[in-house]
């Protein structure tokens, strides 16, 4: 919205080495919010080798990384040129890294290379504050075997695995020892390099590894093969991309498959934490459903996750909340909103009847509006919110929500015309009693009121809709809570 191991053995050897050089190209110095590492594409330098790492301009912490590894004989220049990771990090917003095989090679055989794997993860984490249960490795030919090699070795460190035109020659029996990997493997079936034919013993090992229990065979763009085995422990599925008359690339070619951007989308499904990652279930924000009568706050939505609990137009939190999740929120309102986009918040309506709604928003902007549902039945029309002057200034807008039944409900909110900062919804049984304003020392306005007797003591709130007052008939002093203006009523019920 708007306002924003390998195992312990190897552990000794973590310590990474002093940046020894930085070489900022295409670089913005000012590097995004919560994050040290500059943007655009920097080299570090990591056990005396370089590493190529790219940040969008907008990166923030807690965002996950891809490691891509050339194959041998090339460099990181030639693999950045070819996989082209920046432009699907630009969009997804995530950190990529390229890192620099010893004399243009990779130790596919022993521990030199899985070291430094680790301490490029260290270095990338300090640098950017990386989620470090979603680090996904892949590589293009000697680069796809380092990739298997690190699977059997270190997987403990990476969530998925995504190797390209490059398998180990030899043995392909997975390391029983280690968890269901998730796995998608890339080749042309014309390569005449690292050949295509002895991918399926490597997929038929690891789809076992992973108890795989389903096969299932789809087309890309009506070129590509997909064979997708699932259904395994842990959600840890197995994926094979066959590209017909590909030979020895790394393939972008989008009129076939662009396969930096499908790898992403299998690979940014998976954590460490498991497989896949978890499925939320959709509960109260507190732990109990929000009570009506009665105020709900705005970024006090389920839990559950994008797609169950909100839906919003990107994933970070551009308005610098601590909660953790796509929404743009602060630790009071939410912001940033466009229009599509909703929040979900489970209710628990104590007494049915006819209700009220004010809720406190602002927008510097026309046009900004949002719509109320219950168990996805609309029991508002689109609520028109002023323009305020700026996103800093609020007010309040009232409507009628019709009657409400007792019990558990799923309140929705969404955004029907954008720009829309909602700081909180308030309900309460509407007026029905008829009871009218006959006299006051002041124009009564809409908005929620603390109401004193003649005394000056409190007796509750109470929200005021086109002059109608939901009091018993005598003599009041309303105090408005947005403006702190105090009004007298004397108020009598009308038949």
């Amino acid at each position: 919205m708007k306002h924003l191991k390998l195992g312990n053995h190897f552990l000794e050897h973590g310590k990474v080495l002093s940046l020894l050089s930085c070489l900022f190209l295409g670089t913005s110095f000012a590097s995004a919010a919560n994050v040290k590492g500059a943007t655009g594409g920097t080299n570090y330098y990591v056990d005396n080798r370089r590493v190529y790492v790219y940040a969008p301009n907008n990166i923030q912490a807690n965002r996950p990384l891809l490691i891509s590894m050339h194959g041998r004989g090339q460099d990181v220049n030639y693999q950045k040129e070819h996989a082209q990771w920046e432009l699907v990090a630009d969009t997804a917003n995530f950190v990529v890294a390229y890192p620099q095989g010893n004399n243009n090679s990779w130790d596919i055989s022993g521990s030199s290379d899985l070291k430094y794997l680790v301490n490029v993860i260290k270095k990338v984490s300090e640098e950017y504050q990386i989620d470090e249960t979603r680090v996904y490795l892949s590589g293009f030919s000697m680069g796809g075997m380092m990739t298997y090699h690190a699977m059997n070795n270190i997987s403990d460190y990476f969530a998925a695995f995504a190797p390209v035109s490059g398998y180990l020659f030899g043995s392909t029996t997975p390391n029983p020892s280690i968890r269901p990997l998730p796995l998608m493997h890339t080749h042309g079936t014309s390569d005449d390099v690292v050949n295509y034919n002895g991918v399926t013993s490597v997929i038929d090992a690891w789809q076992k590894h992973n108890n795989c229990q389903t096969k299932e065979t789809s087309k890309i763009n009506n070129c590509a093969t997909r064979t997708t085995y699932s259904g395994g422990d842990c959600g840890a599925d197995v994926v094979l991309n066959s590209l017909p008359n590909k030979g020895h690339w790394h393939s972008n070619d989008e009129a076939c498959m662009h396969s930096s951007r499908e790898i992403w989308r299998f690979v940014s499904r998976y954590s460490t934490k498991c497989a896949t990652i978890p499925d939320v279930p959709q509960t109260p924000f507190n732990g109990t459903p929000a009570v009506l009568p009665g105020k709900i706050e705005a970024e006090e939505f389920d839990f559950g996750g994008e797609g169950k609990a909100y839906h919003d137009m990107d994933r970070d939190n551009r308005n610098g909340g601590d909660r953790k999740e796509g929404v743009d929120m602060s630790n009071t309102a939410i912001g940033y909103t466009q229009k599509g986009e909703w929040l979900k918040y489970t209710v628990k309506v104590e007494k049915g009847g006819l209700y009220e709604m004010s809720a406190y928003v602002a927008s510097g902007a026309d046009a900004s509006s949002f719509q109320l549902y219950i168990d996805d039945e609309p029991i508002t029309g689109e609520v028109a919110v002023p323009n305020t002057g700026d996103w800093s200034t609020y007010t309040t807008v009232t409507e009628s929500v019709g009657t409400l039944t007792e019990g558990e409900h799923v309140l929705k909110l969404a955004i029907t015309g954008d720009w829309v900062d909602i700081d909180y919804l308030r309900f309460a049984p509407a007026n029905t009693t008829g009871v009218a304003s006959v006299e006051s020392n002041s124009m009564i306005s809409n908005g929620e009121y603390a109401v004193y007797d003649i005394l000056g003591a409190r007796l509750k709130n109470c929200i005021v809709v086109d002059g109608d007052i939901n009091l018993d008939r005598g003599i009041y002093l309303l105090k408005n809570l947005q403006t702190n203006k105090v009004v007298k009523v004397v108020v009598s019920k009308n038949n």
